[in-house]
């Protein structure tokens, strides 16, 4: 099934919601990386997680989460456009038969950081704690906290035992309060996101056009009228890498002289691949020279 993903309004509760169907772009992440099964099941959440907030985007906006814990996952990193083109990396790759449970992937508290920009200026950046040891988690709390945001998210991932298509299924739900939100009325919705009616409802691919009226009938299940909502589409969701040789070439810069002069002296080509796609790029040692200026 081709991904979607489609942005609404629960006009009766001020509340914004986006639904995200994101199989083949965790797909395409996974693979890229080829990372274990506890590393996918983290980037593919991420990414979906990347996806669901883009439609909060402007044109030409960007933004990036970089969520950083003490355990041996370390760095996770997502970066999205209004496009709902969206790229994440995480500093491990492989963890299997490295950490027994769940809780020790992450370790203790981490941090949030978030940055929004377009093509011409930084608009928005912050720092949080990351408590929730969850990138989904961390994320939704930067949001209520920071920004002032309450936000929730589901999100299910499942898996094939094929390497070619390693995730089966992978979708999300997420809700955020708008000004003058009915906050009873969100925390009811919440109740139902995380019942387990609604997981399982999510953790099956869609079988209908109207899966999502169907997702909002189990939302809405304990609501004695069902509120009305505006819903729609929105661009399809994509991973895609903006890196480029000009962009990558910037980061010699930030070499020091001494590397410099030793790149010069043994003159061989540096390469460096794109921590998100891992495309390659091979500079020689003037250009190396050149980019350190």
């Amino acid at each position: 099934m081709k991904d979607f993903l489609y942005r609404g309004f629960i006009k009766d509760f001020n509340v914004r919601f986006a639904y995200a169907h994101t199989t083949q772009v965790s797909n395409d992440i996974v693979k890229t990386h080829d990372a274990c099964p506890l590393v996918s099941h983290i980037l593919s959440r991420a990414a979906t997680a990347g996806v669901l907030c883009s439609p909060t985007l402007g044109e030409e906006e960007r933004y990036s989460f970089t969520l950083t814990y003490p355990g041996p996952i370390g760095k996770v990193i997502i970066d999205a456009g209004a496009g709902a083109d969206v790229r994440a990396t995480a500093s491990k790759k492989q963890l299997m038969g490295s950490v027994h449970e769940e809780q020790e992937i992450y370790g203790d508290t981490g941090s949030v950081n978030f940055m929004k920009v377009d093509s011409r200026r930084m608009i928005n950046n912050g720092t949080c704690e990351a408590p929730l040891m969850d990138v989904v988690g961390d994320i939704c709390y930067y949001f209520s906290v920071s920004e002032q945001l309450e936000t929730d998210m589901y999100i299910a991932v499942g898996f094939n035992p094929d390497p070619e298509n390693p995730v089966n299924i992978c979708q999300g739900i997420l809700l955020q309060a708008m000004p003058d939100c009915d906050y009873e009325a969100l925390e009811r919705l919440r109740k139902a996101l995380h019942s387990p009616e609604f997981k399982a409802l999510v953790a099956r691919a869609p079988e209908v056009d109207n899966n999502f009226e169907i997702l909002l009938k189990e939302l809405f299940k304990d609501e004695e009228v069902q509120p009305e909502y505006e819903i729609y589409a929105a661009p399809d969701p994509r991973f895609e890498c903006n890196c480029s040789r000009e962009k990558t070439k910037a980061i010699l810069k930030t070499l020091g002289e001494a590397d410099v002069k030793d790149i010069v002296a043994k003159n061989e080509n540096v390469a460096v691949s794109c921590q998100f796609c891992s495309e390659r790029y091979e500079f020689t040692p003037a250009e190396v020279q050149e980019a350190a200026k």
